[in-house]
């Protein structure tokens, strides 16, 4: 072997290893690229219940504050001196009634 086919033979080995890294690397950057996207995929999901669950949250805390002064003006009733049990109450208790509708699961 003469320097001609050492210098061909060192060519060839540059370009392939050249071809080797470029296509080797597109590889790795398509499925980087692939990986980034499924986990932005996760994160958006996440973030969409979080943010589902902080407005039923929101919804039950409305509600606990509609079932609280219901609830308060009941109270408010039976503190008095002339609350007789055997009376009919049920326009108090309308209020109330209506306040816990949605807290009720068939």
């Amino acid at each position: 072997m003469d320097q001609g086919d050492a210098a061909v033979w060192a060519a060839g080995l540059g370009i392939a290893g050249t071809l080797a890294g470029v296509l080797g690397g597109a590889y790795v950057q398509a499925g980087a690229g692939r990986k980034q996207v499924l986990d932005q995929e996760t994160v958006d999901v996440r973030h969409r219940l979080r943010e589902e669950r902080r407005l039923a949250f929101a919804a039950v805390l409305d509600r606990c504050d509609e079932v609280v002064s219901a609830l308060g003006t009941i109270i408010a009733a039976r503190v008095q001196p002339d609350w007789c049990d055997e009376d009919n109450h049920r326009e108090l208790w309308a209020l109330a009634n209506e306040a816990l509708k949605p807290f009720n699961v068939p």
